[in-house]
């Protein structure tokens, strides 16, 4: 395994199969190439090392200005593409927010993807998925832990009789959040591109084959 800095973006390599797999991981605010984000993240992709990839996890860019949408997030995974990976990612398999970027890469820079993989992600957001991740994301960027921590927890307790729950468990939820190295303003930007986020009408200039999948369950295909 190896890592690396492209032009502001943290990468890491696992395998060296033939076949290459850019993996776009989930947020917002990315923090898998370095300490123990890069050690989960490494466990989670060994397998597809082991199955003859060669896998590239490339986090987005750090310190981004306020105002970028998830296309231009895109367009930074287009460069690096040429820059790293010889003008071409076989497949790429973008993890929930990774997903949302993977959509218009794929979308806007089709010579460069051979074939796409969403997993856990979609094309839409509903508003109260899109109020959770702007709400944990500027709790984060606020060191709001303990806020932080039992706005996660919504995600599985969604319901109001969950709340005092939530609270109690907030702070020990929140520990996991404090020694991010992600920069605030970042967990920020990325949270207000996603509450902007409406991919669909891209969808039909999608080129490569796709694979749609939730969690182990395989929930639908387009261009298969």
């Amino acid at each position: 395994m190896s890592h690396g800095v492209s032009d502001g973006m943290g990468y890491t390599v696992l395998g060296t199969g033939p076949t290459t797999l850019l993996h776009l991981p989930g947020g917002p605010g990315s923090d898998t190439t370095s300490g123990s984000g890069a050690r989960f993240t490494a466990r989670q992709l060994a397998p597809f090392a082991a199955a003859g990839y060669t896998v590239w996890n490339v986090d987005r860019r750090r310190e981004m200005p306020h105002g970028p949408s998830i296309a231009d997030m895109a367009d930074d995974h287009a460069a690096f593409i040429r820059a790293k990976l010889d003008g071409r990612a076989d497949v790429v398999m973008g993890t929930s927010y990774g997903g949302l970027v993977a959509l218009y890469l794929a979308a806007d820079h089709p010579e460069l993807v051979g074939r796409l993989v969403l997993a856990a992600s979609a094309a839409s957001i509903t508003p109260w998925g899109k109020d959770v991740d702007l709400r944990w994301a500027r709790a984060r960027a606020e060191h709001r832990y303990a806020d932080a921590g039992a706005i996660m927890l919504e995600y599985p307790l969604p319901a109001a009789p969950w709340a005092p729950l939530r609270r109690r468990l907030g702070p020990l939820v929140g520990r996991m959040f404090a020694d991010s190295p992600v920069p605030d303003g970042d967990l920020v930007v990325e949270g207000e591109a996603e509450a902007a986020f409406d991919a669909r009408d891209v969808l039909p200039r999608i080129q490569a084959p796709v694979l749609v999948l939730s969690g182990t369950k395989e929930i639908g295909r387009a261009h298969v």
